[in-house]
Order: C-alpha cells, then structure tokens, then sequence
C-alpha cells in the first residue's frame, strides 16, 4: 500500500565546476568531453542564447557518425523524468537525436526514442523514463531500475566534425501517485482468497479489478460485488482469447473507514488462479492493495507466483498495466468529419463486395489490375492495422475509455480511413470488427490465413525452428493445415467482401539473399529424409563424390553413407548466418531490426553450400506448391497470395510461388535519410518478383514514419508529419508510374506500434487523433492516383474500337 510523494531532484548539471564523474563518453566517433565555460572562445557562441542565463554546459566533440553522453547513475523507471537542454550549432551534420536507458533488471539491454533535432537555439527536452520503454506493458514485467542513461546524437556518415553543446541534465524525482508500482501475482488453485487492509477517512474514488479461471465471484465488506472468469471483454470481442482481461468494479460506496476485508472465490477447474487488484483516493494521494504473498487462502496462507518473470511480458490487463477508470480523465472521441476526405472518382478506384470469381487482369498497356466477378477492373488501395491494440496498449486504453464497445470503435475507425480514399481494410492485424465494417462501408477485405502457424517446423543443425515455413515432407503439416482451413474457409467464403488471402507472412525463406536464409534447415524429421534422399539422387548413389565435394582431403569428416548427414549433421554456415557485403542491404535490415552478419571475405561458398541452397529452393517449392494445392481447394473462388516478401528474394525463390495470382512484398522507402524514396534496388527486386513469375505484385505493407512522433522509431528517416506527409504522396506515385505490374498497395498503417516495434506508422496517435500534417499528405496522394488511373481509364476507353 503506498501512497504519492513529493517530487525532488536528484541531478543537476547547471551548478557544476567540473565535469561530474557519473557523466562519460561512449561512442567510437566522440574525442572529447569538456565544460565550456565564460573562459573558453567556444563558450560565447552558445551562452548568450541560453534561457536562465550563461552558465557552465558540458560540449561532447564528435568527429564521427555518433556520439552519446552517458549519465552513470542508477534510478527507479517509474518516478523518474529525463530532463535535459541542448545546442546544435546550424549546419550541424546531425540527422537525429535520441534519449536512452539501460535496464538493469534486463541485463542492461538498451532502450531508447529518436527525435528530431534542432539547430541554432537552445532546446528543453523532457522524458519520462517509461516513456523511454516500448509502450505501457513494461508495467507487468520487472523491469524497475535504469543502470545508466544516454543523451545522443547521430551523424551522417563521413560527415564534418560536430559539437553538441548539453546543460541542465536533470533527473527529477516525481513518485508516482502509487510509486513503487505494485504488480499483481497471480495466486494459484481454487477455494477463497482474503486480506485485509485500513483505510483512513471515506474514499473519494476507489475500483476493484479481478480476473479468474475458470471463473470468480469477489466481495467487500461482505457484499458481493460481482463475478467474471478469465477474460472479460465482452464488449471488444478482439481481445478474447488465452490472454486475461480484467473485470472492472466500483468501489467509492464500498469501502469504509478503518478495517475492510476482500474475498474473492475461484472456482474449481484444473489451472484455477486468480489476481486482484484494488484501490482508491483519499486526502493523502493514491494507495492500491495487490495480490501477493499477503494474502490467505482458506484461511491458510497463499502462494504467490510473478504473473511473468519477463522484463517484456504477455498482454496482461491489469493494474498497473491498465490504468484505473476512477483515475482517469474523460476521454473524447475525435471528430475524424473535420479531417479532409477524397471520394475517388476513377472507376478502378470504385469497387466493393461481389459473388463469385476474382481474378487479375492487364489492360492494353501492360498494366495489372484486380477484377471482380462482374469483371470490373479495381486498383487495391488499402490500409492494415485497423486494430493493433496488442500492439499499442496506451490506444486500446484510449479506445475503450472513449467508445462503448469495439463495434462503436470499428464505426468511427473504418469510416475515417474510407474518408481518406482507401477502398479495402487488410492484410495484417485488423479486427474482425474492422474487416465487417469495412465490408459494411462497401470496402474490400484482404485477408491473412497463417498457413505455418502450426508445425511441424523445420529446424538446423543446432535445432533452431525456422520462423514461417513448416516441413513440407511431413504428412502431418498437410493434416494441420487441412485442419486449419476447414476452420477457417466457411467464414471466409461466406463474405463477399473478401477478395484474397495471403499465406504467409516474411517467412525466412530468402534463400542465399539474406541473413534470415532457410539455408540449412534441414534437420526435422521428414525433411530430413527427403535431404538424403535428394543428395543421394544428386551424387549419383556415389557418396564418395560428396565427399570429395564437401570435405576435400578431410577424411575425418567424411561420410559413410547419405543417411549419415543426418547424424553428423554438418552445418553450411559452421554457426554463422550468410554473408552480406551490401551496405544498402545491410542499413535496411537494421532498420528493421534484423541486424545482418557482415565480413565477407570474397571466397566461393563452396559446394556444400551449393547444395543445402538448392536444397533449400527445393523445399521452398513443395511447400508453396502443397499451400496453393489446398488453399485453392478451400477457396476456389478467392485470389490466392504468395507469402508475403520482406525482399530479396532469389528469382529461384520466387519461381517457387510462379502458381499463386499475386505475389505479395512488403518493403518500406526507408533507405534514404531526408526522404521517402524507394532506392533503385529496391524497385529492381520488385521487377525480378514480377519477371520471375510473371504475376501481378501487390506491396502488402509499406508506409512512411518520422521522428516527431517520439518512439524508437529505427527505420525513420524523417524528421515531421509534414515531411511524412509529403514523403507517402512522392512514394505511392514512384511505385504506381514507375511498375505498372503493381495492382495494389497497402499502407501500413492505422495505429503506431508502440509496444511491439516501437514504430510511428500509424495516420493517427494514442488519442485517436489524426496527425493531421501527414494527412493532408495523404489526401494529396490519394487525389493523384485517382487522377492517374482515371487517365488510364480514359486511354484505354479510347482504344477501344
């Protein structure tokens, strides 16, 4: 039980004569660190415009890419705000800014925003340091303590030297109103669970949340104030599942002054558990009562267990996860009427649900596009993430404070997009609630069935599972994904607003183009058979050949027989992932995350790799072929879309999905900084894709983010919705006037996603509300393409005898 404190300072840099021994460089391009003060001919340059006068500020030099100021001093995440000023000389080669942390409780990994930078003026910048985390689920885990903190700055590269000039580092101490944060446990079994506490004077507010399984029935005081089990969503259907949820109860008129008791009873069930969280307001601040080891159970003292011993855990829903409606403002619906809106005119911009078969199609051009059973010809402009709330728990907080259930959500949500010009909701992450508005609103869907979401899975030498392609060999990953259809297909089939289904989602399957290689993932069971008995029909039945091949004069790794592969299970990489020496390619990964392996050192890969490549092309094609056989049967009328590429593909990979009606890519304009421009190699592999296969390619994801938007944010490379605005309308015109066989693009997305990526793609905030400078952005976008591909409508009219 823990009530507000005052805040207070911990650390403040302004009053220093010297540089504080806490305060440190880290980066390979940062050479010095000194305090500047009225003695120093660097110092004028920058005190006179310093708000509160010319005080001591610490300059870092940089004559490199990066340079970070650490402050080596550990503080609690949730009572703890970042403070600090900074000046960057105008002209300074620095492309942008970060705050960061070390968690302590999370062997010191790092975690951080970017932001924009300013030059020319001082400016105050503040951050909470579970702002600094991703999103609000760091709450559950146990992530308590930064070890250090981290101001930044980061660089063009081969860029002039810089000087980034920092005063005023605060580090200010402001308790929450129930700091420390008290995390509910979980307390395992059946039977009653009880505590008492005190409570001085009569509650201005007070809640209960509880949830249970199979089911509880809790009181106060001896008055029962509800039940509910394990997930109780009723009113946003998207949420059900394995996921807990807690029921919400009033308490102001229950709670009483001096002792009160709460019980709560769960029923029998064979992984019965509960937690329970309660709390109220009184004159002396905030206090909250948890589920913990304090607690009896019947009448015996209970066992407590961590909901999760993860810094970075599941999607509990619970306090202090879940903020208390008694603590809460009200909150207000956007009015997205205010927004601009764009009724597309061009009649492949025009399309809606229909009976029967679709299909794609060419015009005299060359251009692809979509067709409906009526054979009317359509464009996809789509939009993904219409419900990303296990994504971005702080909007799903919003959501559910502001709209009574998810289908008043899905009303305003999907109506906004269709405002924008967008004519279909889908692939990824969208609420049912969204996909039936949309069909509702006349909209499209296209759908995502996971078809590797079960297994079997194909694993490495080492037993790692391969993220996204299931072992094709084994009669068992048919039987599941049968299964799994026959669920399924009937709902699907059902809505005439579904058009297609994509199979796959970034499947590592990239083959010898990528780090993230099926390579080598040749070692579950079925498959690897089939591995033998391939190489035993690719040598001939000489194992001696592939000896000679693989191992040269080693004789001590030589095989005895083909079926020996499996037991020695040699490794093509020898534990390393393949090697990429393009640095554009390399950049693109980490942005994404997806750091790449780098050292090449220009020798042949050998014959060994040869084979377990090709092997690899060989797998990727039984499986695509045994995925279409069966979704085709399933959804005989639907368009069946390849998995969906995060790039780079080999034309051998891509061959593989030659049977399927659209190829699916998702690639980002993110690779170069200052602009949303798809680079000419990232326009080239959408070629190959298409020239490989000879189908329509539709880019499943893409989208545009800026900095201004204060999450981690690793792939943006623009500063502010106006630039994002602006970069979304020059990027969708790159693609539609430049590859004529793209039939559609889906914008990812509707919802930032704070808690997952870290990542700003979403077209509104935390709020609902529009960011409405990248709007205007996509409404500019939207008015071109409707304009282009009314022309092209018209010349093909005209070339109609």
């Amino acid at each position: 039980m823990v009530a507000a404190a005052s805040g207070q300072t911990i650390f403040d840099a302004t009053t220093a004569e010297v540089v504080p021994a806490e305060i440190h460089l880290w980066s390979d391009g940062a050479k010095s660190l000194s305090l500047v003060d009225a003695g120093d001919a660097a110092f004028s340059r920058v005190a006179d415009t310093r708000p509160g006068g010319r005080i001591p500020v610490l300059r870092i030099h940089s004559e490199g890419s990066a340079a970070s100021l650490v402050i080596g001093r550990e503080c609690p995440i949730d009572a703890t705000t970042l403070e600090f000023a900074y000046f960057l000389p105008e002209g300074a080669p620095v492309w942008s800014l970060g705050a960061g942390m070390r968690v302590k409780e999370d062997n010191n990994v790092q975690t951080q925003v970017r932001f924009p930078p300013v030059f020319g003026r001082w400016q105050t910048e503040r951050f909470p340091l579970a702002s600094l985390m991703r999103g609000d689920l760091w709450r559950a885990g146990t992530a308590r303590t930064a070890s250090s903190l981290e101001i930044g700055a980061i660089a063009e590269k081969g860029g002039e030297p810089f000087d980034l000039y920092i005063s005023s580092i605060r580090l200010l101490h402001e308790p929450g109103p129930c700091t420390p944060l008290l995390c509910p446990m979980r307390l395992p079994g059946r039977g009653t669970f009880s505590r008492t506490f005190k409570v001085s004077g009569a509650p201005e507010k007070a809640w209960l949340m509880a949830f249970a399984r199979p089911g509880f029935k809790v009181s106060v005081n001896g008055r029962e104030i509800g039940t509910g089990g394990w997930c109780n969503a009723e009113a946003w259907p998207c949420r059900k599942g394995s996921a807990p949820v807690a029921a919400e109860f009033p308490l102001t008129t229950v709670l009483r002054d001096g002792g009160n008791a709460v019980e709560i009873a769960v029923a029998d069930g064979p992984d019965a558990e509960c937690a329970l969280a309660l709390g109220w307001i009184d004159g002396d601040g905030r206090h909250v009562v948890v589920s913990d080891g304090d607690w009896l159970r019947d009448g015996e003292a209970a066992k407590a267990e961590p909901l999760s011993d993860s810094p970075r855990p599941g999607f509990f829903d619970i306090y202090p996860v879940r903020p208390p409606t008694a603590w809460l403002p009200p909150a207000e619906r956007p009015d997205y009427t205010a927004s601009p809106q764009h009724r597309p005119e061009a009649d492949a911009l025009r399309v809606g649900p229909e009976e029967g078969l679709w299909g794609t199609t060419r015009d005299e051009s060359g251009r692809w596009f979509f067709s409906a059973p009526s054979g009317h010809r359509f464009f996809l402009y789509g939009i993904q993430t219409v419900n990303c709330f296990r994504q971005n728990y702080g909007y799903l907080d919003w959501a559910r404070r502001a709209y009574p259930d998810e289908n008043a959500w899905a009303a305003d949500a999907v109506a906004f997009v269709q405002r924008l010009g967008y004519n279909a909701v889908g692939v990824a992450a969208s609420a049912r609630s969204a996909f039936d508005e949309a069909a509702r609103r006349g909209m499209l869907n296209l759908e995502y069935v996971g078809c590797a979401d079960a297994g079997p899975f194909l694993v490495n030498a080492q037993g790692k599972r391969l993220v996204g392609l299931c072992d094709p060999f084994d009669p068992e990953f048919r039987r599941r994904l049968r299964e799994r259809l026959v669920a399924v297909a009937p709902g699907l089939n059902a809505r005439p607003a579904v058009f297609g289904i994509c199979v796959g989602n970034e499947a590592h399957i990239e083959g010898n183009v990528a780090s993230i290689s099926s390579s080598g993932y040749v070692y579950s069971e079925a498959c690897g058979r089939e591995f033998a008995r391939w190489l035993r029909e690719r040598y001939g039945g000489d194992v001696a050949l592939l000896n000679r091949a693989w191992f040269g004069s080693r004789e001590s790794e030589w095989l005895q027989t083909f079926d020996e592969v499996l037991e020695r299970k040699p490794d093509p990489f020898d534990g390393h992932a393949p090697v990429i020496d393009d640095p554009e390619y390399v950049a693109a990964m980490a942005h994404l995350g997806r750091p790449v392996s780098a050292g090449a050192d220009g020798a042949p890969k050998g014959a060994m790799r040869e084979d377990f490549d090709a092997f690899a092309v060989h797998t990727v094609r039984v499986y695509a072929e045994t995925v279409l056989d069966l979704t085709r049967e399933f959804f005989p009328d639907k368009l069946i879309g390849s998995n969906r590429f995060l790039g780079g593909a080999t034309e051998e990979m891509y061959r593989c999905w030659r049977g399927y009606d659209f190829i699916a890519v998702n690639t980002y304009p993110m690779m170069v900084r200052g602009d949303a421009v798809f680079t000419d190699r990232q326009m080239e592999a959408l070629r190959l894709a298409h020239r490989a296969t000879g189908r329509p390619v539709v880019l499943t994801e893409w989208g545009v983010q800026a900095m201004d938007v204060c999450l981690q944010s690793p792939s943006a490379t623009l500063w502010t919705q106006a630039e994002r605005g602006q970069g979304y309308s020059k990027a969708l015109r790159q693609v539609v006037e430049g590859l004529p066989f793209v039939a559609g693009m889906v914008d990812f997305g509707f919802q930032n996603l704070a808690d997952s990526e870290g990542q700003g793609w979403g077209i509104v905030d935390n709020e609902g509300r529009p960011y409405h400078d990248y709007i205007d952005g996509i409404i500019e976008g939207a008015c071109w393409l409707d304009a282009f591909l009314e022309r092209n409508d018209s010349l093909h009219q005209s070339s109609i005898p």
